[in-house]
């Protein structure tokens, strides 16, 4: 959402960089929305970071690797042992 009466700052990104910010823009979302979004502060303290943690969506998983995973369980190492 844009105001005549916001203040604003002119950055320089590469072409690379817009077009992945392009690409993660909703309609009608600014530039600045998707920045906001895609960045936080550093948290202050242990619990603030474990509530930030924990209001994470899970990982995707790709299924594929999660197979290669599973079949791989149990087989032991190849390494020789030290």
């Amino acid at each position: 959402m844009h105001y005549s009466c916001m203040s604003y700052t002119t950055i320089t990104i590469s072409t690379d960089v817009h077009a992945m910010f392009k690409g993660l823009k909703h309609p009608g979302e600014s530039f600045s929305a998707v920045i906001l979004r895609h960045t936080h502060p550093p948290a202050e303290t242990c619990g603030e970071l474990l509530e930030r943690l924990e209001a994470l969506p899970p990982p995707e998983i790709n299924p594929d690797q999660l197979r290669k995973f599973r079949a791989q369980r149990g087989r032991r190492s190849r390494r020789p042992r030290r």
